[in-house]
């Protein structure tokens, strides 16, 4: 029989009297919002093994995942990913398997997280069965307790019974991606036969919760869908194929939906960028932190507008902000400088302006006294385009203009560039953006 997904963790000693799930209910309504003070969350379920084991990672409960929650911006994807399952092998008791329960938990945990994705597994003939649909029945297997079938029945009143809401999940991208990365023989169910029971239901809820959300202006669900696994599968096996649906879903919410994303580099290639933060401040403020070693990180979904980008390391290496205008989905990459930024009262070299800019753009800087300077600007891979300045200058405040060519006189392509400006043995850096 085709068994389920999607209920909520379970805390071992919370599990009978109703003060106790009352309790229980009030810790995890206040320990999911504030977990949903992130807005972009993929929402991961998983019932019985291996599919709770595998998903494990992505849980903030400690007794079920003592490493601790790998899910915060997994991957530099710019996604909090949080998963919910059970205990694996209890399956009774306050979250038990029964079409009302999975009705309230699912209602919870969405409510709560206001998630871009729903992700459900279940155990079912599998091996790895990315369905394609899930029916409105009025027609299920008995779950054992009464009611015994969905109340309402059928669960949405608002469509004929046996109309199938889709998944919309990258079904195609997940289907190559864990044939050609796993071992698991990855298959698409286009039947829209999920087997009348808790699975369908569940993988009803989450395309009927797509369904109903999608065109919210706050919190958008785009991506929704259910996968059948094969129990008996190796959990390392499914723990991989699990992590590519995951990152397939957040790949294709990139490709499809406005976004920004690039690397923070360092000049001094010995450097990591794990810990930098980078602000994107406007009318709506987005922040993200670096966690992986190649300065790779994602602000999914921001809104077109002017933003002052920041970016900052340890409060040792300060990228000063620059103005950026965000209409479409945009690759930035920022370059902090191996010196140490100085203060506002020490600044030596000015931020360009404008900027971005499309023809020209001055930059300034200030040194105390008589000395030789050089002004170079470099492309994000570090290669030397254009000196700007490499001569003796008298103490003051000085102002040069750059038309965007290099040495040889021509138009540069659009991008990012990197000022260098270096006075009496020490570099200071500024970053410029070039648009058309």
């Amino acid at each position: 029989m085709i068994i389920i997904i999607s209920i909520l963790n379970i805390i071992t000693n919370f599990r009978r009297m109703k003060i106790q799930y009352l309790i229980l209910t009030l810790f995890f309504a206040l320990s999911i919002n504030l977990l949903a003070q992130e807005k972009q969350n993929i929402l991961v379920t998983g019932y019985w093994n291996p599919t709770g084991k595998m998903i494990a990672h992505f849980s903030n409960d400690t007794i079920l995942n003592a490493d601790g929650w790998q899910g915060e911006n997994w991957e530099g994807l710019g996604f909090n990913v949080h998963s919910f399952f059970p205990e694996p092998g209890v399956y009774t008791g306050i979250f038990e398997v029964d079409y009302q329960n999975v009705l309230r938990d699912f209602n919870h945990l969405t409510d709560s997280l206001k998630p871009v994705a729903v992700i459900s597994f279940g155990a079912g003939n599998g091996p790895w069965e990315i369905e394609s649909g899930a029916r409105n029945l009025n027609s299920w297997v008995s779950d054992g307790n009464l009611p015994y079938y969905p109340t309402p029945n059928p669960p949405d009143s608002t469509t004929a019974v046996n109309t199938v809401r889709s998944s919309t999940l990258p079904l195609e991208e997940i289907y190559n991606s864990v044939n050609n990365e796993t071992t698991i023989t990855a298959r698409i169910d286009t039947t829209n036969n999920l087997g009348a029971y808790i699975c369908e239901f569940t993988g009803f809820l989450d395309a009927w919760y797509h369904d109903n959300n999608q065109d919210e202006s706050s919190f958008p669900c785009y991506k929704s869908g259910f996968i059948h696994v094969k129990s008996n599968l190796p959990l390392s096996s499914v723990t991989k194929a699990a992590n590519i649906t995951v990152r397939e879903t957040a790949n294709a919410l990139l490709r499809e939906y406005d976004n920004v994303y690039g690397n923070v580099y360092f000049s001094d290639t010995s450097l990591t960028a794990i810990g930098t933060q980078i602000n994107f401040n406007g009318e709506e403020n987005y922040t993200t932190t670096i966690n992986n070693e190649d300065g790779r990180y994602t602000i999914p979904f921001i809104k077109p507008g002017n933003y002052q980008l920041v970016a900052n390391f340890n409060n040792e290496y300060l990228f000063d902000s620059i103005n950026v205008v965000i209409n479409s989905t945009q690759q930035i990459d920022i370059v902090l400088g191996a010196n140490k930024i100085p203060s506002l009262n020490e600044q030596a070299l000015f931020q360009n302006y404008p900027n971005p800019f499309t023809d020209n753009t001055k930059i300034g800087f200030v040194i105390e006294e008589n000395s030789h300077v050089s002004l170079k600007v470099y492309d994000i891979s570090g290669k030397h385009v254009k000196t700007i300045a490499d001569k003796e200058f008298e103490s003051g405040y000085h102002y040069i203009n750059w038309n965007g060519e290099n040495t040889n006189g021509k138009k540069l392509s659009p991008g990012v560039y990197i000022f260098q400006f270096h006075n009496n043995g020490t570099n200071y850096y500024k970053q410029g953006i070039l648009i058309k």
